[in-house]
């Protein structure tokens, strides 16, 4: 029996902050210390795929511009009302952008063009950060919004560009 030690995580939306939180987290970090990780779960993953993902607040708190209006006003509200002016550090701890480092696992981003909840300019500054840091990325854009796993001609689109991405990083034929 082939038992792999590799894991892959997945997450749409404020699902793939999560996902992009476990890819770049260490464990280390000032805010775990009553946590346990070792590492284990972190040197394990090898893939983190983000669909719609925002994961990079402080790009999002610093441009306040008409198109990231709307998510300005979503993260705020998940903060008690805080915004960005008022608590920058807030928004950095939350942001997986804050925690990249080289060995990260590598990232497919799947984000739809038309994103009007999460403008794929957020996608985007992260995976610059990401490559900046020497992290392998994969960056797939769909013609469409934010529902792309809920939109099957959508998902089949990705899922096609992410077929050989999976095989690749788990050896598989």
């Amino acid at each position: 029996m082939l038992i792999h030690k590799k894991i892959a995580v997945l997450g749409s939306s404020a699902g793939a902050h999560l996902a992009s939180l476990v890819g770049t987290l260490s464990g280390n970090e000032p805010f775990l210390t009553n946590i346990s990780l070792n590492g284990t779960v972190h040197s394990q993953v090898c893939l983190v795929i983000n669909y719609d993902g925002v994961e990079d607040l402080e790009f999002v708190g610093q441009n306040s511009t008409e198109n990231l209006n709307l998510l300005n006003t979503i993260v705020s509200s998940q903060f008690g009302g805080v915004t960005y002016i008022e608590n920058p550090e807030l928004w950095r701890e939350a942001s997986p952008a804050t925690y990249i480092s080289a060995d990260d696992p590598n990232f497919v981003f799947v984000h739809g063009v038309n994103d009007r909840i999460v403008p794929i300019q957020v996608a985007q500054s992260f995976n610059t950060k990401l490559q900046a840091s020497g992290v392998e990325t994969h960056f797939i854009q769909i013609e469409g919004d934010h529902d792309i796993l809920t939109n099957e001609e959508m998902n089949q689109q990705a899922r096609n560009t992410l077929d050989p991405i999976l095989k690749s990083t788990f050896g598989l034929n």
